[in-house]
């Protein structure tokens, strides 16, 4: 993840979520947001979107990305941008990689 004014690189992270043909975009919503996707567009086995994000708290969160599927596996970006009350905004890039590990539970 890069984020602009930060001094070092954030550590990988992991997260495991069921993806479909229906649902084709990997995200990782937090508790207490609501989620409104935005665009999706889907162009072979490449599929890009923008989704808004609202915390309780007042915090809006953009994000826009992209991520193409090849066999069992998914590489990708994704821009965000966080607007959290009183801090001004925050923008960061996300690299995002993937693997089928199994059917969805």
């Amino acid at each position: 993840m890069d984020m602009p004014g930060m001094p070092m690189q954030m550590p990988v992270m992991t997260h495991t979520q069921c993806i479909t043909k229906k649902d084709m975009i990997p995200q990782k919503p937090e508790k207490n947001q609501d989620c409104k996707t935005i665009s999706s567009k889907i162009n072979d086995n490449t599929v890009s979107w923008t989704i808004q994000y609202r915390g309780k708290d007042g915090t809006t969160t953009e994000s826009s990305g992209r991520v193409t599927y090849k066999n069992d596996k998914f590489d990708g970006t994704f821009d965000m941008t966080v607007n959290q009350p009183g801090q001004g905004k925050m923008k960061m890039t996300q690299r995002i990689s993937g693997k089928r590990i199994g059917e969805c539970r």
